[in-house]
């Protein structure tokens, strides 16, 4: 089974009241997914419209794994938590899987 690169999702910034972060999110950012299971793991984010998101916002974006391996569980319709420092600050749910090799990944401007 091909390694697990990344995935494609949508995903939500909570806003502070929420518990979430108080500033924007630009690409580039790197955070923790969290995963059902508690497969927890480094990624960087590219926001697929190139517009900062905002606490209380949602968007579309590619999340590439700093370390790819094979998670089965991980597939279109899984739902993830958002990480910083210990703390969950959004939340999201995979719309496509993206495994190593996949030229898609660089296609898409990251």
């Amino acid at each position: 089974m091909p390694l697990l690169a990344g995935v494609i999702a949508e995903i939500y910034l909570s806003r502070p009241e929420e518990g979430g972060r108080r500033v924007s999110m630009a690409s580039g950012h790197i955070g923790q997914v969290l995963f059902p299971g508690g497969r927890e793991k480094d990624g960087l984010y590219t926001i697929l419209n190139g517009i900062p998101l905002f606490p209380g916002k949602s968007t579309k974006v590619e999340i590439r794994f700093m370390a790819p391996e094979a998670l089965p569980e991980v597939r279109a319709g899984a739902v993830f938590k958002m990480r910083e420092r210990g703390q969950t600050v959004g939340a999201g749910r995979v719309l496509e899987v993206l495994r190593e090799g996949d030229t898609r990944m660089m296609a898409r401007g990251a």
